[in-house]
């Protein structure tokens, strides 16, 4: 077989399975890829004032940002270096110093020990401060980087940011209006690659293919993310953008809105996904519906059950291998190559 079809279309190899089921590949993913990789955080809403602060994960590693009270935005591994308790869950306020919930150990918001109960005299605040990790901003989003030398976010994914305000001017003024989080049976890379391709539209999401026309309807690659937009049959346009590895972000036109989802690995065969919406609070009524309707029901309910079963069928004595489908126009899979190549030159390059 030569790979190439009647239609002109031709077949590719995939990633080979073991990088779906291996262990040991998980496990030199968490140093290889997750630790160096720009990942979303946070939105402007969510750390709009002094002490405002949002906890989260790379992989497994939890961290946190927070607004000081010179305005600066900063983040640290979520860790108190005591005994190694969080410091903080979820979304709050802190708005005069970080107390540890463990001991009582305090930090300021520059992550600075301020006391270590009962040892003020003999604690050094400064080694003994919370660890800070990258932490930067585009378009009203921040995005956490764990490594120390990382290519700042705005050449490791350049035109991004102009992308989404292009889409969604208003971005940065938008708030929190609806969130919930999803567990998934499936390693993470098979949860991207479909996000990566509509070659699957058609048969398996009815619902999206009701309201997008599939007929205008493109996708694009821009090296460290992609890009799929289409016009809606309402009126208005379809955006979604992947950054590698593990962001996810998704805007509408007709009722202004950005959804993010954040993966978070658990295990080779099993992650978390967290889904943020955004948008004015004057239309709270309409964003609900459309979180509902569009991206609960919908898309993460198919989506689940499909990787689910591609995940059971990676470890089948019947599927020697899977194969990938390059061709023009929207159904083509040619963005699942470039993310494979990708994952293989972070693996082994």
């Amino acid at each position: 077989m030569d790979g190439t079809t009647e239609s002109g279309a031709r077949l590719e190899p995939a990633l080979s399975n073991e990088y779906y089921t291996s262990a040991e590949i998980y496990r030199r993913e968490h140093p290889r890829i997750f630790y160096r990789s720009w990942l979303f955080l946070a939105h402007d809403s969510d750390l709009a004032k002094t002490g405002d602060y949002v906890a989260g994960h790379v992989a497994d590693q939890a961290v946190f940002a927070i607004r000081g009270r010179d305005g600066t935005v900063r983040a640290f591994y979520n860790v108190c270096r005591h005994r190694g308790h969080r410091i903080v869950e979820g979304r709050g306020q802190a708005e005069r110093v970080l107390i540890c919930p463990y001991h009582a150990w305090s930090y300021e918001h520059t992550g600075a020990l301020r006391s270590a109960r009962g040892a003020e005299r003999g604690a050094d605040r400064e080694l003994l401060g919370l660890r800070s990790i990258r932490i930067e901003r585009i378009a009203g989003l921040w995005f956490v980087n764990l490594d120390p030398d990382a290519q700042p976010l705005a050449e490791t994914a350049p035109g991004l940011e102009e992308q989404l305000l292009g889409e969604s001017p208003q971005l940065p003024e938008y708030r929190r209006l609806c969130e919930g989080t999803f567990e998934v049976a499936c390693n993470w890379k098979v949860f991207v690659e479909n996000g990566l391709e509509c070659y699957h539209c058609a048969p398996a999401h009815p619902g999206f293919c009701e309201i997008v026309d599939l007929n205008a309807y493109d996708i694009a690659s821009y090296g460290t993310f992609t890009r799929h937009w289409g016009e809606m049959k309402a009126g208005g346009r379809y955006s979604s953008w992947k950054l590698f590895p593990l962001t996810n972000l998704r805007s509408s036109s007709d009722v202004p809105a950005l959804v993010t989802f954040q993966l978070r690995p658990l295990a080779v065969d099993r992650f978390v996904q967290t889904l943020t919406l955004y948008g004015p609070a004057a239309r709270a009524s309409d964003h609900a519906r459309l979180y509902r309707d569009w991206i609960d029901t919908s898309f993460v309910r198919e989506d689940m059950a499909l990787a689910s079963s591609v995940q059971i069928g990676l470890s089948s004595r019947g599927l020697p291998g899977g194969l990938l489908m390059v061709s023009d126009g929207y159904e083509s899979e040619h963005l699942l190559v470039d993310f494979q190549t990708w994952v293989r030159k972070a693996l082994d390059g």
